[in-house]
């Protein structure tokens, strides 16, 4: 068996060296390269292959990779919006994702950045470099246990999180199409608006969907108290930036901590000191100090890179053993 890795960086090495030696069986050639329609032949004779792609697949792949013989593809994170799953449907080549791999490295970043803004970190930092050490009334905070968190999305990521809100004491409710007994132990389900107006931290855990693309626009967040902070680590897409950037110069919320950018497949992972981003939106944000950009790394730890890569390699091998994975999502 023969699964072609594509996209390892390398921070992934340690991982990938855990994974074969647990796998002996299973030849593995990795590659730094993305996977394109003119590189398809560093796949042949393999029979999976295995990705980490942020930006959509080349549509040129897929019939190629058919035609060498390969059966499935992995994605090491959890959203598969890159791909075209019909098309891969229509080839007979299943799709998989790592759906868990580990929330509670999300739950982490989204208590911590809702702490900077609800412990006023935003203001007392540059207050400190100009020397103004004051105790005053505009940086008075308040307790993560007097405020009211909204889970948007209540899945494994979504209950992780509630968990970590609930154990601080906050007052936890959640919003979720498909609401789930597991995440009625942890908050209280309301409709989205009562969220909206409800909550003094929101926090997104939902996927890029076409029902979810600008889903915090202006009209939600109008919806939103005038001090609440806005976390998303879900995906880029679900939120209209520019609504925010307005709602922020209107004095309409708190602070906003954005983990993903709509428009952040021409940044992420990439080192572009000394360069124009050529993107004046996030020349915006990196200057705001109500707003914290991070490149996509909520999910960013050993624990989380090990599961990525391993579970997106053992369920190809259940695959290809067994014609079978209950990570496939492509059915």
């Amino acid at each position: 068996m023969k699964i072609a890795l594509f996209n390892l960086r390398e921070d992934e090495k340690k991982s990938l060296e855990k994974w074969q030696k647990q796998n002996p069986d299973v030849e593995i050639v990795a590659y730094s390269e993305t996977l394109t329609a003119d590189n398809t032949h560093l796949a042949q004779g393999a029979q999976g292959v295995c990705m980490a792609v942020l930006s959509t697949v080349d549509e040129g792949v897929y019939e190629k990779l058919q035609a060498m013989g390969v059966k499935v593809m992995s994605q090491r994170s959890a959203g598969t919006d890159m791909y075209n799953w019909d098309k891969m449907r229509e080839l007979g080549i299943m799709l998989i994702n790592v759906p868990v791999y580990s929330p509670n490295a999300i739950g982490e970043y989204v208590i911590t950045s809702a702490l900077y803004f609800t412990r006023n970190f935003n203001q007392f930092l540059p207050a400190g470099k100009e020397h103004d050490f004051r105790w005053h009334l505009p940086v008075l905070s308040r307790e993560m246990a007097t405020l009211t968190a909204g889970v948007v999305g209540t899945g494994n990521i979504g209950r992780a999180v509630a968990k970590l809100f609930k154990g601080m004491g906050a007052k936890v409710i959640g919003y979720d199409v498909y609401e789930n007994d597991a995440a009625r132990e942890l908050l209280d389900y309301v409709s989205l608006d009562e969220l909206y107006e409800r909550s003094d931290v929101i926090t997104f855990h939902v996927p890029a969907t076409e029902d979810n693309y600008h889903m915090v626009n202006e009209e939600a967040i109008a919806k939103m108290k005038d001090t609440a902070v806005l976390v998303n680590s879900a995906r880029g897409s679900i939120v209209d930036t520019q609504a925010v950037l307005k709602a922020l110069d209107e004095g309409k919320l708190k602070g906003v901590a954005l983990d993903v950018y709509e428009h952040e497949f021409d940044l992420v992972k990439k080192d572009l000191r000394g360069q124009d981003l050529n993107d004046p939106i996030m020349d915006e944000i990196l200057q705001r100090n109500d707003i914290i950009y991070t490149p996509h790394i909520a999910f960013y730890t050993e624990t989380a890179l090990d599961n990525l890569l391993g579970l997106a390699l053992d369920e190809s091998v259940n695959y290809l053993k067994t014609g079978d994975s209950k990570a496939i999502v492509n059915r």
